[in-house]
C-alpha cells in the first residue's frame, strides 16, 4: 500500500477507497458490513487494513441520514438509587458505542416529572430506540410505546403482555443467598423484601421462599418485611425483623442498596455482624466491599444482561421482532465478612 501524507484532518471514505484501490461504494459497503457485497477476500482485507491504518471513523451524521436514523439510543434508569445500576450503564454505553450509537441517559425522577417532554422526544423519533431500566416507569407508558411502534426493550423487569424484555434469573440469585445462609447453619432467616408490586422484587421473594422450602424451613409471615426504596422504609423493615422474639440469626436483603441502612441499623443497636447476625444481599456492587463489615452478596450477570438488551434493541430498530429472554449465566456468590456460622446459645 502506498504511503499517505496527512495534514491532521480526519480520514474520509474516499481516502480509504483510494488507499485500497477500490471505489467508494465498495469501500462503504464493506465498512458498513453489507453481507451482499461480492468481492475477493483479499480485497475486503485490503479495505479493512486501509481503514485501520488511516484511523478512519464513519461519519455518524451521514450514516444516520442514509439510514433515516439518529444513531442514538435512550435509556431510562434510576440514578438516585441502586449502586449496581452503574454496571448496567457502563455496559449499555460500551455496547451501543461498538455499534456506532451514542447513549442518552434520562434519570427516572426527571423522566417522570417531565413525562410529556420525553414523550415528544420519543414519539418524534429523536432517538432510535429506548431501554427502560427502571421500576418507576409505568406499565401504561410502556404499552403506549408499543402502540406507537417505538422500538424499546424493558431491562431487568417484565411487563405483563409486553415484549421484549431482558432479565436475569432473580429467583435463582436469591435462592443462592438462602443456600449460603442455610449452609452456615441458619434456620431462622428474615427477609427485607422490595416493594410488593415491583416485578424483580416479587421474583426475588419467590426465590427466597423456594430456597427456604428446599431446605425444609418455614417462612413465617412476620419474618418477611417489604420495604420501599428509601432508607427510612428499609430501616423500618429491618428494625421490625430485629424486634422479633426471638430475632432472626440471619437476614437476606433484596438489594445491596437496601443492605447499607440495614447494616447501619444493626451497628447502632449494638448487634455484631456476623457474630450475632449474618447479612447477605442480592446482587453485588463496588461499595459492598467497603462496608463495615464488607457485605456478602450474590453477583448477577448485569453487564451481560445490558449487552443483550442493546443487541435486542438494535434488532428491533433494524426491523426484527426480538423476543424476551432471561440471561442464564449462573450467579456467583461473593463471600465477604458479613456472614458467618449461626451463633451459639446466648
Amino acid at each position: 500500500m502506498e504511503e499517505e501524507t496527512w495534514t491532521g484532518r480526519a480520514a474520509r471514505l474516499a481516502d480509504v477507497a483510494r488507499a485500497a484501490g477500490v471505489g467508494t461504494s465498495i469501500a462503504s459497503r464493506v465498512l458498513n458490513g453489507d453481507p451482499t457485497v461480492s468481492i475477493r477476500a483479499e480485497t475486503r482485507q485490503r479495505i479493512l487494513e486501509a481503514a485501520r491504518e488511516l484511523n478512519y471513523r464513519p461519519n455518524a451524521m451521514a450514516r444516520g441520514l442514509r439510514l433515516a436514523r439518529t444513531m442514538s439510543l435512550g435509556i431510562i434508569i434510576n440514578l438516585a438509587y441502586y449502586y449496581e445500576n452503574a454496571e448496567i450503564l457502563v455496559a449499555v454505553e460500551r455496547a451501543a458505542a461498538a455499534a456506532g450509537y451514542v447513549t442518552l441517559i434520562a434519570d427516572t425522577a426527571d423522566f417522570v416529572s417531565r413525562g410529556e417532554a420525553y414523550r415528544r422526544l420519543l414519539l418524534e423519533r429523536r432517538v432510535d430506540g429506548l431501554l427502560i431500566a427502571s421500576i418507576f416507569v409505568s406499565d401504561e407508558f410502556v404499552r403506549e410505546l408499543r402502540a406507537e411502534g417505538v422500538p424499546f426493550v424493558v431491562v431487568n423487569r417484565r411487563v405483563a403482555g409486553v415484549d421484549p424484555s431482558v432479565t436475569v434469573d432473580d429467583a435463582l440469585g436469591m435462592r443462592m443467598a438462602v443456600d449460603h445462609l442455610v449452609g452456615l447453619g441458619h434456620s431462622r432467616i428474615g427477609y427485607v423484601a422490595g416493594p410488593a408490586d415491583v416485578d424483580p422484587a416479587s421474583r426475588r421473594l419467590e426465590g427466597f421462599r423456594a430456597g427456604m422450602r428446599a431446605a425444609g424451613l418455614r417462612v413465617p409471615a412476620r419474618l418477611v418485611k417489604p420495604c420501599l426504596v428509601d432508607d427510612e422504609s428499609v430501616l423500618a423493615a429491618t428494625g421490625a425483623l430485629l424486634a422479633e422474639k426471638p430475632p432472626p440469626t440471619a437476614i437476606a436483603v433484596w438489594s445491596p442498596t437496601a443492605a447499607v441502612p440495614a447494616l447501619s441499623l444493626a451497628r447502632r443497636l449494638g448487634i455484631r455482624v456476623p457474630g450475632q447476625l449474618s447479612v447477605i444481599a442480592y446482587n453485588d456492587s463496588p461499595i459492598a466491599g467497603y462496608l463495615a463489615p464488607p457485605l456478602t452478596t450474590v453477583h448477577m450477570p448485569l453487564a451481560e444482561m445490558a449487552r443483550g438488551a442493546v443487541a435486542c434493541l438494535l434488532d428491533g430498530i433494524g426491523g426484527g421482532a426480538p423476543a424476551s429472554f432471561v440471561v442464564r449465566t449462573p450467579p456467583v456468590l461473593v463471600e465477604r465478612e458479613s456472614t458467618g456460622p449461626v451463633p451459639g446459645p446466648a
